[in-house]
């Protein structure tokens, strides 16, 4: 018996939890949905990376979204599904762009192979200076950020 439960229960009792933790629902049922609009000097903001950042006692890892053509966007935590943990956030938007303002290729394996570029400024875009915040809790309205390219 002993033998039988060493490896033939351990292991199924293992897998199934690893398979529950990869089939994509949601594990975290305080996660909040966060959505809103970037604009960029009034403009919808397209192709932007968005990350907020827990600070303070926030719980969690944050989460990440991207901009539609619209500027809209969503967030997916970083490993439990849409939103992120209600709290205090830093909030960072990035575009990066190649050198001369064109897109960066589908397929560029790195940053590192191009000459790139952030069109956001440095207050927005630092991921240790952002001065953007954001306060997540549950029934919020959209999180719009309006940036300027100044």
């Amino acid at each position: 018996m002993n033998r039988l439960f060493r490896f033939l229960v351990i292991p199924l009792a293992a897998s199934s939890l690893w398979f529950a933790g990869c089939s994509g629902e949601p594990t975290n049922p305080n996660l909040v949905p966060v959505a809103g609009t970037v604009t960029l000097d009034n403009q919808p903001l397209a192709d932007a990376s968005i990350t907020f950042i827990p600070v303070g006692t926030t719980a969690g890892q944050g989460g990440t979204g991207r901009t539609g053509p619209d500027g809209k966007y969503e967030l997916m935590h970083f490993r439990e599904g849409k939103g992120v943990d209600p709290g205090e956030y830093m909030v960072v938007i990035s575009k990066m762009v190649q050198r001369d303002g064109s897109p960066i290729p589908v397929g560029t394996l790195s940053a590192a192979e191009m000459d790139i570029r952030d069109v956001i400024p440095r207050k927005y875009s630092d991921y240790n200076n952002s001065t953007l915040k954001a306060t997540v809790a549950t029934g919020s309205p959209p999180l719009d950020f309006q940036v300027t390219s100044r």
